[in-house]
């Protein structure tokens, strides 16, 4: 999107663009430990159905999506963590902002990570990358994610589940929909995790590099 901008407004040639997306930390992601350990070292239900959401609470992250998700499913754990502080509310378990070396084993302890971005703010739309996406394709976890074509530039419908709207029904319908298809959201996680490579912060310098050589 900001390279399009750069192409309309300034008339700089398409060829002198190189368009990097952020990138993740790939060695944080290595010898993570499994779902059942992950949430014994972090306290959290050994048993439960665990969706979550990990980053700002602003509100064009739509964080409160999970809030809202909570009380349409009450058989289900949402965990969000980023908040002030920690407290438990029924069914849903906020947690205090972590150091980003502890955030790869939190996603290891979820049944589902989600990135519910409400839509309707050309930020969110057209002109951001966001690192949380990566790091939620890196953990192997089935990912939830709103469809905007920010996030379709870099997440393809093989590696991410995509909402067709932001509305408590249809994420509620796909939350249920991967929790009854473990082997087909086995393989879209997976997939995303070999996606993810793409984007490691080495990775990304080296792409920069060779354009700029090049």
């Amino acid at each position: 999107g900001i390279k399009e901008v750069i192409i309309k407004r300034w008339g700089v040639s398409e060829q002198n663009i190189f368009v990097a997306p952020n990138g993740y930390d790939a060695t944080l992601f290595e010898n993570l430990p499994d779902q059942k350990n992950a949430r014994e070292r972090l306290n959290l239900p050994a048993e439960a159905k665990i969706v979550m959401y990990v980053g700002s609470l602003q509100a064009w992250k739509g964080a409160d999506m999970l809030y809202r998700l909570a009380a349409a499913m009450p058989d289900i754990t949402f965990v969000v963590v980023g908040g002030a502080s920690d407290a438990t509310d029924g069914n849903i378990i906020t947690v205090s902002k972590k150091p980003y070396r502890l955030i790869p084993l939190y996603l290891r302890a979820a049944d589902i990570l989600v990135a519910p971005y409400p839509g309707g703010d050309a930020r969110s739309e057209y002109f951001f990358s966001p690192v949380k996406l990566f790091e939620y394709m890196a953990s192997g976890v089935p990912v939830i994610v709103t469809d905007t074509p920010a996030i379709r530039e870099v997440a393809s419908a093989e590696s991410v589940y995509y909402t067709s709207s932001y509305s408590v029904a249809v994420f509620q319908g796909m939350i249920k929909d991967i929790l009854s298809d473990k082997v087909g959201a086995s393989k879209k996680a997976l997939e995303a995790s070999v996606a993810s490579r793409r984007y490691e912060w080495r990775a990304r310098a080296e792409n920069i590099i060779g354009f700029i050589k090049k």
